[in-house]
């Protein structure tokens, strides 16, 4: 799998910033530095990256937990020591270097995480690709038009028999709306899966459309249709898909439907319209 470039990218960055912050505060250390300077440095990594992993928004929500705490801090101080609070320079600066840091720094988690969704959204359409072309074990729906076309006239001059069979699925709306807009790509997956793992070597195995896989079986007789359905009903109990680092059992509408040569046609076009019209949703 692909590393995300943006996710490679921000990790680097945390390394990076907070290697520095123990160098600064390395050099704090040795320079015998006020308390005060480790906790104005060690407010502003925390709000760089809060920055960088949230974007702007949280940076400055950040930024200001960071000021109420202190600021809290200090006035807690006033009383308990009695010394009037005055507000230096200093801490202006700091106040001022918070706020843009998390522009700044944020601006940069925001196109980081601009760039790590279209990365994301990359990698899935191009496994739809991949999906449904040469590289995986299904053939697009051109070659497997050839298959097809090539199965008719080898049975025919072997007085053969084959069988063509449709796997649908339904309307995912409900999936999409609990498990995210890749829910489909998902399930399809994993009914592949399922379509390989109980189909013979010599079977064809075709991916239709985005939402359909196509099987011709040859040497098929029409009585085993009912155990090849079965096997793929039974498959389907045990579908899982992961979301949001969770692995959910999910039973998607799948709907089956096929035809037999020569009894139900000897061309594609009449195979293919049977197999459509037969279609029914597996329970």
């Amino acid at each position: 799998m692909m590393k995300n470039l943006g996710g490679v990218v921000r990790i680097v960055l945390v390394f990076a910033f907070l290697l520095l912050f123990l160098v600064t505060a390395s050099a704090l250390y040795k320079n015998r530095a006020a308390t005060s300077d480790f906790v104005d440095i060690a407010c502003f990594y925390v709000v760089t990256l809060a920055s960088l992993m949230g974007g702007i928004a949280f940076g400055l929500l950040a930024s200001m937990i960071v000021l109420f705490s202190y600021g809290s801090f200090l006035v807690m101080n006033t009383f308990m020591t009695q010394i009037p609070f005055v507000f230096t320079g200093e801490q202006a600066f700091w106040i001022f270097a918070y706020i843009i840091a998390s522009f700044v720094v944020g601006f940069v988690g925001d196109k980081l995480r601009v760039f790590e969704k279209l990365f994301k959204n990359y990698y899935l359409e191009l496994e739809e690709l991949l999906s449904v072309g040469r590289l995986s074990k299904f053939s697009n729906i051109y070659k497997f038009e050839q298959d097809l076309d090539y199965e008719i006239a080898r049975s025919k001059r072997s007085k053969s028999l084959f069988q063509l069979i449709f796997i649908g699925l339904g309307d995912v709306k409900d999936a999409e709306r609990k498990y995210g807009k890749d829910a489909k790509s998902k399930i399809m997956d994993q009914i592949g899966k399922i379509v390989l793992l109980n189909m013979r070597d010599t079977d064809k195995k075709g991916r239709i459309n985005d939402t359909t896989y196509g099987l011709i079986l040859p040497e098929t007789p029409v009585e085993n249709l009912p155990v090849v359905i079965k096997k793929i009903s039974n498959g389907l109990e045990n579908i899982k898909i992961e979301y949001k680092d969770k692995t959910i059992k999910y039973k998607p509408p799948v709907s089956i439907g096929y035809s037999s040569f020569p009894a139900d046609g000897d061309n594609a076009f009449t195979l293919k319209e049977k197999a459509v019209k037969t279609c029914r949703e597996i329970k």
